[in-house]
Formats: structure tokens, sequence, C-alpha cells
């Protein structure tokens, strides 16, 4: 028998393996898809505290870039986007990507570089102001890109960098984290 937080989980990542798969639904229900089992696994994690080291760096930009494949993903599937912005986020996920490497890299043996690290968080901003317009209100993508740019100023902190996100974060970290992870490109 699973646990009420089992459950939520279980369906948090069946809800978004879906919304993965978005090639042949309708826009009305990419705008339905998983909210509420989203919204309920971020209210759990809400209950948790952690702090955020090093490598905890390395695992967030690595959660951000792999959330922020599927979101892109998905908006390349809504009907009436450009194909030029589909391949402008496209560009930028792949600098989040070479960035992320990096401090995956730099965490392993020291701490991972500021610059690079105000790079991700440039870029996650630029990706949130080109693709929101875009997504209908109350989608799973949303969700995902509210959640990467949430996680921003706890990475900025960690190499020493005051966040100045355009954004204001709508989840505490742990919520971003559990968001981004049930949203991961398998």
């Amino acid at each position: 028998m699973l646990t009420s937080m089992q459950y939520r989980q279980q369906t948090i990542k069946v809800t978004l393996k879906a919304a993965g798969n978005l090639m042949n639904i309708s826009r009305r229900t990419l705008g339905c898809i998983s909210t509420a089992a989203i919204l309920a696994a971020a209210g759990v994690a809400a209950c948790s505290t952690s702090t955020t080291t090093a490598s905890q760096v390395a695992t967030d930009v690595s959660l951000i870039a792999s959330g922020l494949s599927s979101a892109i993903t998905a908006i390349a599937a809504i009907p009436g986007v450009p194909a030029t912005i589909v391949t402008q986020l496209q560009g930028y996920l792949a600098t989040i990507k070479t960035d992320a490497e990096q401090v995956a890299t730099a965490t392993a043996s020291a701490s991972a570089d500021a610059n690079i690290v105000q790079e991700i968080a440039s870029t996650v901003q630029t990706v949130a102001d080109i693709a929101l317009p875009l997504i209908p209100g109350g989608s799973a993508i949303v969700l995902i890109i509210n959640a990467a740019i949430s996680l921003l100023p706890t990475i900025l902190a960690v190499v020493g960098v005051t966040s100045a996100t355009r954004t204001l974060p709508v989840y505490t970290p742990d919520q971003a984290r559990l968001i981004l992870r049930a949203a991961m490109v398998k």
C-alpha cells in the first residue's frame, strides 16, 4: 500500500511523463496537464528544509537543464509557436546544458565558477522571458519554468552572488527541486 506522499509522487511522474509526450494533444489539454498534481507535491515539499552545498548546485543546475528541456519540448508542440522561437529556446537550452556540465566538473574538483552560474541564471531568465508569454496559463510548463527560476537565488548564493533575477521565485528550493525532478526527461 502506498503512502500519501508516494502516491502523489507517482501521480506526478505519470502525469509529467505524459506531458513530455505532447505531440498529439490539444492546447486545452496542455493547459490542464497535471497542475493540481504538481502543486500537491510542492505542498508536501514545503515542510522540509535543506542547506545548499556546492554539490547541490551541480544537482540543481542539472535539474534546471532537464526540466527546461521538457518544457521546451512541450512548447514546440504548441500550435502557432514559431519555429524560430523554438530554435532560439533550444539554443539557450544548449548553453544551459553545457554550463551545467562545467559546474558538475568544477564541483567535483573544487567549487562552481560564479561566472558560469551567473550565465546559467541569466540564460534561464531569458528562456522564461521568451517562453512564458507563449504558454497557456496554469499549464505544467509554467510550473516547470517557475521552478527553474525559483532555484536561481539559491544557486547564486552558494557561489557568492546576490540574486538579481527579473522574476521573483514562486517556490521554495525544495518545492522547485521536486517539480523539476518530476519533469525530468527520461
